[in-house]
């Protein structure tokens, strides 16, 4: 169950990664992109991954911040209040879309 935990958060972190890359180059090219444009992209991959989006913004500075949640699939730690922190993990990334 440790492991489960443990793979789901460092998998998660990559898939959060990559889901702020695809979105900010699937973006680069066109006007200033709207929360919803970016949200609707990043909800999309997040569902393929079996994570839950939270949050997918542009800040003033054009950096794309996507935030997502998943549950790992354990036996015995989803059951014990105390360890369901370890089970759900949160990732953020943070990507750049100015070229400058």
């Amino acid at each position: 169950d440790g492991a489960s935990a443990a793979v789901n958060y460092i998998g998660l972190q990559g898939v959060v990664d990559e889901t702020a890359a695809a979105v900010s180059a699937d973006l680069s090219g066109t006007s200033r992109p709207t929360t919803a444009e970016i949200a609707e992209e990043a909800h999309t991959l997040a569902v393929e991954n079996g994570a839950r989006l939270v949050k997918a913004e542009i800040d003033s500075h054009g950096v794309v911040v996507i935030k997502m949640r998943r549950t790992a699939k354990t036996l015995v730690l989803g059951r014990i209040a105390a360890a369901k922190k370890w089970v759900n993990a949160t990732a953020v990334a943070r990507f750049n879309t100015d070229s400058a």
